[in-house]
């Protein structure tokens, strides 16, 4: 037993099987890219670590930089349209 008490296990939420995916913004595709990046230089940064960096990354970009990921995002939304014409965002309350 660990000496501050019982560890918990995290809750696995069920996934619905026809969940429909939200298509990804600009800052997560650079988030994305800028991951491999990261982890190609330090293998055990964990995702709040490497969160903060990028976020910083992308605070400082340059607006023609950030235009490049803006458009793969719009790409992305126009490819997302197509696949799921009839798709809305409804997004759940957290209990």
């Amino acid at each position: 037993m660990n000496p501050v008490g019982r560890v918990r296990r995290p809750r696995i939420r069920k996934r619905d099987p026809n969940h429909i995916p939200r298509p990804m913004n600009s800052f997560l595709s650079y988030r994305t890219e800028m991951q491999a990046v990261i982890r190609k230089h330090c293998p055990l940064a964990n995702h709040r670590e490497i969160s903060k960096v990028v976020a910083k990354w992308w605070h400082e970009a340059s607006d023609e930089e950030k235009q490049v990921f803006r458009n793969k995002a719009e790409i992305a939304k126009d490819e997302h349209t197509k696949m799921y014409p009839d798709y809305k965002f409804n997004p759940k309350k957290r209990k």
